[in-house]
Formats: C-alpha cells, sequence, structure tokens
C-alpha cells in the first residue's frame, strides 16, 4: 500500500479518509512507538508519561500494547503461532477515538514491548516468500509508512531482565532451580540452532522462540539494535538504561519529552509523576524465591552471545552519552 497524505499539522501522522457516507474521518498512525524491551520498565515508563497533558491514551491494552506489528497481524501471541489474524483496519481502530478528537500539540504513540525483537512473522511478508533469509522485517515496513517515526527504548542488564522474566511469565511453581533448568535448555536449544543455521535465522524463528520458555532470546540487544540502525537514523532514537532510569525519574522523564519536542512541565507536575509507585514491583511471594543460583549467572554470563550482550549493555552508557544524548 502507498502511505496516505499527511496532514502537515500534526504530529502523530494523521490522513483524511472518506467514509461510506462520502463524509471524512481523520485516521491517524502512532508517533512514537515504545519498542522494548520486556521486563526493562516499559509499563512504568510508558504510564508516567501517559500523564503528560500532551500525550492521549488510546483504546490499545492500558493505552500501551497493541503488538500488531510483531504478533497480531500474523496470527501470533507470546508462545502461540494460531491467533486470529488482526488486520491494518483493526489497528487503526485502536487509535480512531483519540485520532478523532487529537489536535496540533497532542500525540499518541504505541507501546509494543515485541516490536523491537520479534521478528519471527517474517516468513508471512509477501516481500520475503520464498527467500531463505529474511530481507524485509519490521522496521522495514513501519519506515515504508512513517519514515520520521520516533522510537524509545528501555534496556536492562540482559542477565537480570531474563530472571524477571521468568518469574513474570509464570509465577507458580517458579524457583531457581527451575530456572537454572530452564537456561540450561534454552542455551543448548539456541546453540543447536545456531550450529546448524546462523544467528539470525534462529534468532527469527517462531519455533524456538515457542520452545525456549526462559526467553534468553530477547536479551541479545546488539543483533536486533543493528537491524532497527540499517533503517532508521540514531537520532530517531532515545536509548535508557532501566537501571539509570530508576535512579533519576523526573530527569529521564525531561529527557523524552524533549525528544517527542512536547512542552516541558514543571518541577512539581514532573515530581508528582516521578514519585508514583513502580508498576509491576515484584511480590513478596516472589520476593521470597530469592536470586537466581550463582552457577546459572556464571552460565549465562560466559555464554557467547549473552556476554556479548552484556559487553553492549555496558558499553552503552558511554556510547549514549556522546552520540544519542539528548
Amino acid at each position: 500500500m502507498k502511505p496516505p497524505p499527511y496532514l502537515p499539522d500534526f504530529k502523530n501522522p494523521c490522513w483524511y479518509e472518506k467514509t461510506s457516507g462520502a463524509s471524512l474521518r481523520k485516521r491517524c498512525l502512532p508517533y512514537f512507538y515504545l519498542i522494548g524491551v520486556d521486563k526493562c520498565g516499559t509499563t512504568d515508563l510508558f504510564t508516567r508519561m501517559l500523564q503528560h497533558p500532551q500525550i492521549l491514551h488510546t483504546n490499545a491494552v492500558n493505552s500501551k500494547e497493541t503488538h500488531w506489528w510483531s504478533w497480531r497481524r500474523f496470527g501470533y501471541d507470546v508462545f502461540v503461532n494460531n491467533s486470529k489474524i488482526q488486520h491494518f483496519e483493526d489497528y487503526l481502530k485502536v487509535f480512531d477515538p483519540t485520532s478523532s478528537r487529537l489536535n496540533q500539540k497532542e500525540v499518541f504513540g504505541d507501546g509494543s514491548p515485541t516490536y523491537f525483537w520479534d521478528f519471527t512473522g517474517w516468513p508471512l511478508i509477501p516481500q520475503n516468500k520464498g527467500k531463505r533469509n529474511p530481507e524485509y522485517l519490521t522496521p522495514h515496513c513501519i519506515h515504508h509508512l512513517t519514515p520520521k517515526s520516533k522510537f524509545i527504548l528501555i534496556l536492562r542488564n540482559p542477565v537480570e531482565r531474563l530472571y524477571s522474566d521468568y518469574l513474570f511469565l509464570f509465577r507458580k511453581n517458579v524457583s531457581p532451580e527451575s530456572f537454572h533448568e530452564g537456561v540450561m535448555s534454552a542455551l543448548k536449544l539456541f546453540d543447536d540452532c545456531e550450529k546448524e543455521h546462523g544467528t539470525r535465522l534462529c534468532l527469527y524463528n517462531k519455533t524456538l522462540h515457542m520452545h525456549t520458555n526462559v526467553r534468553i532470546l530477547i536479551g541479545l540487544y546488539g543483533n536486533y539494535l543493528l537491524e532497527w540502525f540499517d533503517v532508521f537514523s540514531t537520532d530517531q532514537f532515545l536509548i535508557i538504561k532501566t537501571e539509570e532510569y530508576k535512579n533519576d525519574i523526573a530527569g529521564h522523564l525531561i529527557k523524552v519529552f524533549k525528544f517527542l519536542g512536547l512542552d516541558q512541565l514543571s518541577n512539581e507536575h514532573l515530581k508528582k509523576i516521578s514519585s508514583g509507585r513502580h508498576a509491576f514491583e515484584r511480590s513478596d511471594d516472589l520476593k521470597k524465591i530469592g536470586a537466581m543460583l550463582p552457577t546459572t549467572r556464571i552460565s549465562l554470563s560466559l555464554s557467547l552471545s549473552l556476554s556479548l550482550s552484556l559487553s553492549l549493555y555496558l558499553y552503552l552508557s558511554i556510547y549514549l552519552s556522546i552520540y544519542l544524548s539528548i
């Protein structure tokens, strides 16, 4: 499809579409995307962002997630590949009530954390038909429609992220010992796949994702970043480290609002937003489970793919302050 003729006075990509009665209605796509990563603080950040008067709520889950680009348009879900397919019109309908009342200074976004890493639907993109390696991924599709999109990415130490993800997904009958078993199984599955098919094909293989319940693949940040940076300019990204965000929520909200070109808030308003309770704090029952086993941490740190990801994560502190700071 060709990109619609966007209206020049709106930050969101908006256009007028004729209805069956020949009247016009305004349709809009997101102005920004909080693209990930799972269990790095995306819900906490997005919830606080929604308290800015120029960021509007939508009909997405918690005004945040649609998972359309990564899952819904392919009939995918977490560990599932046969859900009902949602079409582009279904995606637009999520934003229709917001689009109809959107003014020129207001914006809305899509905060689906799976967009950053889940490219497993690539064989179902028509332009990839018959190809052994994916040529078109989610970044290409978003760029085709909205090349000026802004992206926010929040990253956490990949080893800590993995344990938090495990506790969050399963919650019942979890233990450091079962996590260790899951880690060893996932590392072997990925290692076997890499030897036969290479890293890229394994990362974007839906069957492998469905069989690695301990989701190690999500933490390989560098591989996904390269895909996004191959399509979009780095100045279209604001990348935040989870640990630094938790230590200075107000300071990071200032960066986010500036990045999005929104009005800056008063110190009093920022203090009110940043002082609220954190989203998805670990329950007392999960806290009693304790930390992962030392042997698990060592295994993850020695894993080549995870150690490279961890090195990238630590390097981001310097890299982002020089090249991507706001």
